[in-house]
């Protein structure tokens, strides 16, 4: 194993633990996988070319982290319709549980 697969596998290992300490929306953990997926062809391409590489495996596992990640209430529309079922006192807290395809 090359030196520098070595700190490739390093840095993955460093950006999956940042994941688990700082959750960022999964964009340490798509730089960890990246990272992971470049250290086999360190010993072949150049250390330029990787770099590219790594940064073009980020951006394609992070947006498809999101989009197989279901929407969050800040991705919902704002005009959303929703039904109540039950007559609830002012100020009292709701949790919506949103089922089904949300456009």
């Amino acid at each position: 194993m090359s030196e520098t697969s070595l700190i490739w596998l390093v840095a993955g290992s460093a950006f999956c633990v940042l994941e688990l300490v700082t959750p960022v929306a999964f964009v340490w953990l798509a730089m960890g996988w990246s990272a992971f997926l470049v250290a086999p062809t360190a010993a072949t391409l150049p250390s330029n070319m990787q770099v590219v590489l790594w940064m073009v495996l980020s951006l394609v596992l992070f947006g498809v982290s999101h989009f197989l990640v279901a929407p969050t209430a800040a991705t919902l529309p704002f005009n959303m319709q929703v039904v109540l079922w039950m007559v609830l006192p002012l100020g009292t807290l709701l949790i919506v549980s949103i089922l089904g395809k949300v456009p």
